[in-house]
């Protein structure tokens, strides 16, 4: 985002002719609120979010990053497919609430059974 229209309150960001409401553009579905982002450092290789679908799979994604807010409170950034690029802890639309961070060499299920438990399918 880029700016606030001065009138309106409308979310701007830079499109093809300046800025423009960000409504108006394909896929956009909101915002998420966020405290304000001081950093943000590329992830090694191998780390990735896990958590488990309603149906009970076990699902993973890549941690392509972290960002570091002014509280000092760091959060992974994930690469969903299908989500985009997200920072865990945000309730995206088909996001689960409980996910864990899985460090290289870490078996997902493992670390989600550490944190949750076993689920029962």
């Amino acid at each position: 985002m880029e700016a606030w229209h001065p009138e309106t309150g409308d979310a701007l960001v830079m499109g093809k002719r300046g800025l423009t409401p960000a409504a108006d553009l394909p896929g956009f579905q909101g915002f998420d609120q966020c405290g304000h982002s001081i950093a943000a450092i590329p992830a090694p290789n191998g780390w990735r979010e896990v958590w488990r679908t309603g149906d009970g799979t076990i699902r993973t994604a890549p941690v392509v990053g972290w960002m570091i807010g002014a509280n000092s409170i760091g959060n992974a950034l994930i690469f969903d497919d299908d989500l985009g690029l997200v920072a865990t802890g945000t309730a995206a639309p088909g996001r689960h609430p409980q996910t864990a961070i899985v460090p290289p060499g870490v078996d997902a299920e493992e670390r989600w059974n550490a944190e949750y438990g076993p689920t029962e399918n």
